[in-house]
C-alpha cells in the first residue's frame, strides 16, 4: 500500500527529496530511498510478519500524555511495560504486558496524564520482540540490502542523521528497539525540510509531525496527507495533491492535464458604474450649508407659483456647523442657536429689516450621529425644518420629521415683538429672568431698535468675550425631556439653550447671544389662542 501510494505522488510529479520510517514502514521507506529492491522489501516484510503470528494476543500498547524521557524513567527497572514510541515531544507509547497496559489506563489518568489504548495485541517495539528478532536477522541473511541514494533519517539509531547499515541487525533492532520518530522529524525540519507527507492510507502521524514541528518552533511548515478512510480515493488523492501544490510542493501539471495548461483566474466581473459626483459649474441647487455660517441653510431656490421657498443640504458629525461640541447625555445634537440662526437667515429680508420669529416650536432634537438630509422650507408666515435619513438601495423614501417650526411676524407687529417673540439680534424678548438681566446690562435688547442681524456669530477671540464657567453655561432642556424625547404627551415643552459670554474686562457683567429658555418660548401657540406660560 505505501509503496503504491508512493509511485502514484511519483505520478503527480512529486519526488521525495528525504524519507523518514515509522515502525514497520521504515521498509517502505526504504525501498522508495532505493536501499532494496521492491522484491527484497516484499520478502522482508513477509517474513517479519510471519513471525509476528508468535506474538498475537500476547501484549497490548497504550499512549500516554508524558515525553519520552520522563515515561522512559517511570518505568525503568520494568521489563512488562517499557516506553516504545517517540511520536511527539509531549507523547509517548508504551508496550508490554496487557496487565501492565491495563494498569495504566486506570492508575495514570488520576495523576492528570493522559492515557488511550493503541489498537494492538502485539507488544511491539518491547522485551516481548527480543525473540523475535533474533529470528528475523537470521530469516533475512540472504537478503540483498544497500546504502540508501536520498536521505533517510533513521528512526532505529540515536542519531537520526547517522547513515544506518540497513542489513538484517538493522532490521532486527527496527523490530525491538524503540523507534524515535520525535527526533527524526525534528532533525529533517532543522536540515530545512519545510514539507512533509504522510503515505499511508489514513494518517497515523501527521498530527505528531505537527505537534514535534510546533514544539520546535518552525513556522510555516506543511504536513499533508494521502488517504483517508472512508473517503474516496481517487478525489481524496487529488485534493491531497491541489493542497500540496498550495504550499509550495512543485506538481507535474502536464502529467494531471496532458493537453493544457495552468488558466488565469477570471478577473472581477467589475459592474463599470460610476461613483465620482460631477459639479456642474454655476449649478447652486446641491449646495450644502456653509460649516463656519452657523446655520443648516443650503442651496435655496423658489417654487413655481408660490411665495415658498426651500433650503436643502445634508448633516453628520463632519460638517456640523458650529464649533466643538454640544452633546447632551453623550448624543450630539444641533444647538438651538443654530436652528433659531437658521431660520433668521433664511426670513431676513434683503432691505436689512430686522426678522421676528414669534410661535417657535422646537419638537425633536436634531442628532448629528449619522447622515441625515436636511430641508428648510419657508411658506410666509410658517417656516420650519424637518429631517429624514437618507434611503437605502431598494428600499422605499422614509417620512420627513419636523423638529422646529415657527413663524415670522409681520413687520411692525409690535405685540408680536412684546409678546416672547425672537428678534434679528438672536435673543429673546419677554418677561423672566433673562429678559430682565439683558435689561440691566443694556444689550440693546429690552428697548430700542435691535442691531441689525450679523452674517455669522462672533468668535470669542475676536470680540474680547471669553465663555462663562460652565456653572453659567446651562441647558434649558425640561427635566423630563430626553435626547429621543423632547415632549411627553399633553405638554410639549420647548428646547433651547443658554449661552452666555462674559467679556474679560468685566467679569461681572455677561452679556448674552442666542438666549432662550422654556420660560420666554412657548410650547403650542396658536392664532385665537393665549400661550401658556411655563
Amino acid at each position: 500500500m505505501q509503496l503504491g501510494l508512493a509511485r502514484l505522488w511519483n505520478a503527480y510529479g512529486v519526488g521525495p527529496k528525504a524519507v523518514i520510517g515509522h515502525s514497520v514502514g521504515e521498509i517502505a521507506a526504504a525501498v522508495t530511498a532505493g536501499a532494496m529492491s521492491v522484491a527484497d522489501g516484499a520478502r522482508l516484510i513477509c517474513r517479519r510478519s510471519r513471525l509476528l503470528r508468535q506474538a498475537e494476543g500476547k501484549g497490548a500498547m497504550v499512549m500516554v500524555g508524558l515525553p519520552f524521557e520522563e515515561a522512559a524513567g517511570r518505568l525503568a527497572g520494568r521489563t512488562d511495560l517499557v516506553a516504545a514510541i517517540s511520536s511527539a515531544p509531549g507523547s509517548t507509547v508504551l508496550s508490554g504486558d496487557v496487565a501492565a497496559v491495563e494498569a495504566v489506563l486506570n492508575e495514570w489518568p488520576a495523576e492528570g496524564i493522559v492515557a488511550r489504548r493503541v489498537a494492538s495485541d502485539v507488544a511491539f517495539h518491547s522485551p516481548h520482540m527480543e525473540p523475535l528478532a533474533v529470528e528475523l536477522a537470521a530469516a533475512t541473511a540472504d537478503l540483498a540490502f544497500g546504502a540508501p541514494r536520498i536521505p533517510m533519517y533513521t528512526t532505529v539509531l540515536a542519531d537520526p542523521r547517522s547513515t544506518p547499515v540497513l542489513d538484517s541487525a538493522y532490521w532486527a533492532a527496527n523490530l525491538r528497539d524503540p523507534v524515535r520518530l520525535a527526533a527524526a522529524t525534528q532533525a529533517a525540519a532543522q536540515d530545512g525540510y519545510r514539507a512533509f507527507l504522510e503515505i499511508s492510507p489514513h494518517p497515523v502521524v501527521a498530527h505528531s509531525i505537527t505537534e514535534t514541528i510546533e514544539e520546535a518552533g518552525f513556522e510555516d511548515v506543511f504536513v499533508g496527507t494521502s488517504l483517508r478512510r472512508n473517503q474516496p480515493e481517487r478525489s481524496t488523492l487529488l485534493a491531497a495533491v491541489g493542497l500540496a501544490h498550495c504550499h509550495g510542493v512543485e506538481v507535474d501539471w502536464s502529467r494531471l492535464q496532458p493537453s493544457g495548461d495552468l488558466a488565469d483566474l477570471p478577473p472581477y466581473a467589475w459592474q463599470h458604474r460610476r461613483h465620482w459626483r460631477d459639479a456642474s459649474a454655476g449649478d447652486d441647487e446641491n449646495r450644502g450649508h456653509d460649516v463656519h455660517s452657523h446655520t443648516l441653510l443650503g442651496a435655496g431656490t423658489s417654487l413655481a407659483g408660490s411665495r415658498s421657498r426651500l433650503w436643502r443640504t445634508s448633516l453628520e458629525d463632519a460638517n456640523r456647523p458650529y464649533p466643538g461640541s454640544h452633546a447632551l447625555n453623550g448624543v450630539e445634537i444641533v444647538p438651538a442657536a443654530v436652528l433659531v440662526n437658521t431660520f433668521l437667515h433664511a426670513v431676513a429680508g434683503a432691505d436689512g429689516a430686522v426678522p421676528v420669529l414669534t410661535d417657535v416650536e422646537m419638537m425633536h432634537p436634531l442628532m448629528t450621529a449619522e447622515r441625515r438630509q436636511i430641508q428648510i422650507v419657508h411658506e410666509p408666515p410658517a417656516i420650519r425644518l424637518a429631517a429624514r435619513t437618507p434611503a437605502g438601495p431598494g428600499e422605499p423614501e422614509p417620512a420627513w420629521l419636523v423638529h422646529v417650526t415657527a413663524s415670522v411676524a409681520a413687520p411692525g407687529d409690535a405685540a408680536a415683538r412684546s409678546n416672547g417673540a425672537v428678534q434679528g439680534n438672536g435673543a429673546a424678548r419677554g418677561k423672566g429672568a433673562a429678559h430682565d438681566h439683558a435689561a440691566a446690562h443694556g444689550n440693546g435688547v429690552a428697548a430700542g431698535r435691535a442691531p441689525a442681524l450679523p452674517d455669522v456669530l462672533p468668535e470669542a477671540g475676536t470680540t474680547g468675550l471669553t465663555p462663562s464657567t460652565p456653572a453659567s453655561c446651562t441647558g434649558a432642556w425640561p427635566r423630563s425631556a430626553s435626547p429621543r424625547r423632547a415632549s411627553n404627551g399633553r405638554s410639549r415643552r420647548c428646547w433651547a439653550e443658554k449661552e452666555y459670554y462674559a467679556p474679560q474686562s468685566a467679569p461681572d457683567t455677561r452679556t448674552t447671544r442666542t438666549r432662550m429658555t422654556d420660560r420666554q418660548v412657548t410650547g403650542r401657540r396658536r392664532a385665537g389662542r393665549p400661550s401658556r406660560r411655563r
